[in-house]
């Protein structure tokens, strides 16, 4: 995904909250509770779309706000990924196995090949599969804690 804005330290992302937690390491030079504060949400709620164990707010505003906090200027590349990043989960939230949406276009315009297609197809799969597993796993974890009380 070569169109796609990573930070300089990371190889491949994975899912938004990997991506909005390198940007604010990166770009806001924040740690986890002060940008927190900084975008008034609770440091665990905030370490926890970091991580992938929750969604984050689905508010086009919320993640505008990121955006600013960030320092990202509205054309910046950066901020394409942001928002790339972001909407993706929703779109795959509704979306059938093996299916893509039909809005997807290139940066330059260009038609995507049936190669780039499917190893985009792949990479979201697999971004899909990474998320429940993760999802999965904090919801057993809390279930055992659940428990225990």
């Amino acid at each position: 995904m070569s169109d796609i804005f990573f930070p300089k330290k990371i190889k491949k992302i994975g899912f938004f909250g990997q991506l909005l937690k390198e940007m604010r390491l990166e770009y806001a030079k924040m740690g986890l509770r002060k940008f927190s504060e900084e975008i008034g949400m609770n440091p665990s709620e905030l370490s926890k779309i970091e991580h992938g164990y929750v969604k984050p707010p689905s508010e086009k505003k919320w993640i505008d706000m990121i955006g600013d906090k960030l320092g990202l200027i509205s054309s910046a590349p950066e901020r394409d990924s942001l928002y790339f990043f972001w909407c993706q989960q929703f779109v795959m939230q509704e979306m059938p196995e093996n299916f893509f949406p039909v809005f997807v276009s290139t940066l330059d315009d260009n038609p995507l090949t049936e190669t780039k297609f499917k190893e985009l197809t792949d990479w979201l799969n697999n971004i899909a599969k990474e998320h429940n597993k993760k999802a999965e796993e904090y919801n057993k974890k809390n279930n055992r804690k659940n428990n225990e009380i």
